[in-house]
């Protein structure tokens, strides 16, 4: 790590909507994502403790962690999805995700909303979303928050079986 690189602090913490959401240095993501707009209204992550499946919490876990491609932009994972269906194909919030071996890399923040899956990686200027700059995580405290999230979300998931 260079001398002028400053990691961001992650994790994941259950947010005003009952499920969770990514912590970045102790606030909300979506809170920042979202400034100034009625977070009620606003899309939510599918780490979500009901009304999803946990292969779809897995996947989604999995992608996050570099593991999967994105659905439609293999570079490209959305963080934040349609709170009615959670699909990517009704658009949400995606970005830029690069994993390496000490460092987890989010830049790119994007309203994406893709007409089709392969659709080539095209994007409007005003699709960008300036309220968020490039985040820098320390990739074992990246994994350690999902892996605990992930756990989480089975037993929640296992525990709604009964």
């Amino acid at each position: 790590m260079s001398v002028r690189e400053r990691l961001n602090k992650f994790d994941l913490r259950i947010d005003s909507t009952g499920d969770f959401d990514f912590l970045v240095d102790g606030q909300f993501l979506r809170e920042i994502v979202f400034d100034g707009e009625d977070i009620d209204e606003r899309e939510v992550t599918r780490l979500r403790r009901w009304g999803l499946s946990s292969r779809i919490a897995q996947q989604e876990v999995r992608r996050l962690k570099g593991e999967l491609p994105g659905q439609f932009f293999p570079q490209r994972v959305w963080l934040y999805f349609c709170p009615e269906c959670f699909d990517e194909g009704c658009g949400g919030v995606s970005v830029r995700i690069q994993v390496g071996a000490d460092r987890v890399v989010w830049s790119d923040f994007r309203h994406d909303a893709p007409a089709t899956e392969g659709a080539l990686e095209e994007f409007c200027d005003e699709d960008v979303i300036t309220t968020v700059g490039t985040l820098v995580f320390d990739r074992g405290e990246y994994d350690a928050a999902l892996d605990r999230t992930a756990k989480q979300l089975r037993r929640s998931l296992f525990d709604r079986r009964k």
